[in-house]
């Protein structure tokens, strides 16, 4: 089972307050269930039935800024690589999976700069 670090002031969050509570649960179950990159394989009938209430696309309208869609299969939470690691070292074992799947998801750049440090000056090709 894997752990996730969680904001316990998300609860004063004026953002997350405003959440009808149905979003709120949608939030907490991405946030769970999303891979180490921060990116879960949609699938709103699993949603529905763990949340209990019927979830589908237009939740996402709650989420603007925070989640974002991937390639149509995927959705990815947007600063989750950021809050779990806070720095991406790549001669860790662990981070090197998160890059990859990063990579993987062509979102590398835009999560690398603010977590890497020399990034990406230091894996500019030299030509």
């Amino acid at each position: 089972m894997a752990k996730r670090f969680t904001a316990s002031d998300k609860w004063e969050d004026p953002w997350f307050r405003k959440l009808p509570a149905t979003s709120k649960l949608f939030w907490l179950f991405i946030i769970d269930r999303c891979d180490i990159a921060g990116a879960w394989k949609t699938d709103y009938g699993l949603a529905s039935f763990c949340i209990d209430e019927p979830i589908d696309a237009s939740i996402l309208q709650n989420f603007e800024g925070r989640i974002e869609a991937l390639n149509g299969t995927k959705l990815w939470v947007i600063r989750y690589v950021e809050f779990q690691y806070t720095m991406l070292r790549e001669d860790c074992t662990m981070h090197k999976a998160v890059i990859n799947l990063l990579a993987k998801y062509d979102l590398l750049d835009r999560v690398m700069a603010s977590l890497v440090p020399g990034y990406p000056e230091k894996h500019k090709k030299s030509g």
